[in-house]
């Protein structure tokens, strides 16, 4: 989910920094054109699909700023990084439209326009969850992609405990106290290279609290690697392409694998494949006193 409501809008795309030289100049302002163009796009293709929000998507006015971190809206200029506006549209161009009717569901929500009466990342959650849950049941061809099976379980917990889903309401539930350590472990980092120098010392180097799969259940027997081969060879079958870097067994990547399936009863079977193994991953995290503790406590119960 692509979080708006956190992205301060100074600069702009008109700016230059001086003695930068002509051909880089030139570089940024065909960015600039070729992001302005694809936001344009997304915006027509949005258009001829849901003529019911003409007002709306034509209410925001472009910026391409590669000083921010994402995409974002302030509730009058839609702004976005042109690497990962172009990355998006690379991927699939339906991301992009997702994202464009993200930020306008944020606007049609006032979600910029409210003061966060709590955590400031836990409002920017609500929000991302309250905007991508009425896209999600929109249903329309230009923004169709299946929904994971996290997100429906999202969305039928929240569902339960609240009349509407709205941001206010996903805050009063209960289902974001489970991730509210987490959120307090993450958010007391200063920068992201310091979180990942503490995500590696805590991952890279335990026995105990690691994130493969396998090695809750088979440990150093051969019968791992044959594992291995079969769990690849499915990943290439659903045409998930692993990393060359990375072991099958990830649990990020087995993750990736089942919220690209579309068919939710073999996401929920791929998930009840692997619960033994998350029941005791979140066994053991626990008694270390895991700050990820909490992540696979949610996966398990999924």
């Amino acid at each position: 989910m692509e979080k708006a409501t956190g992205q301060r809008l100074s600069g702009g795309s008109g700016s230059r920094r001086s003695g930068m030289p002509g051909n880089s100049e030139e570089i940024a302002l065909r960015a600039t054109q070729v992001c302005l163009a694809i936001l344009q796009n997304a915006r027509t293709a949005l258009y001829l699909d849901m003529r019911y929000l003409d007002l709306p998507l034509s209410a925001l006015s472009f910026r391409i700023n590669t000083q921010l971190e994402g995409i974002g809206t302030d509730g009058s200029v839609l702004a976005a990084h042109p690497k990962i506006l172009m990355d998006l549209y690379e991927r699939d161009i339906r991301l992009v439209n997702r994202v464009y009717l993200h930020e306008v569901m944020h606007c049609l929500l006032r979600h910029p326009f409210k003061k966060p009466r709590r955590d400031a990342q836990l409002w920017d959650l609500a929000c991302d969850i309250a905007a991508e849950s009425v896209i999600d049941h929109l249903g329309s061809r230009s923004i169709r992609m299946g929904v994971s099976r996290l997100r429906q379980n999202c969305y039928r917990e929240l569902n339960e405990s609240i009349k509407v889903l709205t941001a206010e309401g996903v805050l009063s539930g209960n289902m974001l106290d489970s991730v509210r350590s987490f959120l307090d472990y993450v958010t007391a980092f200063t920068e992201a290279r310091s979180w990942q120098a503490a995500y590696s010392d805590l991952f890279d180097t335990s026995t105990k609290t690691n994130l493969y799969l396998f090695d809750m259940v088979y440990g150093t027997s051969r019968d791992r690697g044959q594992a291995m081969v079969d769990l690849k060879e499915e990943y290439l079958r659903a045409g998930l392409m692993p990393a060359e870097d990375e072991l099958p067994d990830y649990l990020p990547m087995y993750l990736q694998y089942v919220a690209n399936m579309d068919d939710a009863a073999k996401a929920h079977a791929a998930i009840d494949d692997i619960r033994g193994v998350l029941t005791k991953m979140d066994e053991r995290f626990a008694k270390e006193q895991h700050p990820y503790e909490p992540l696979i406590a949610v996966l398990k119960e999924l």
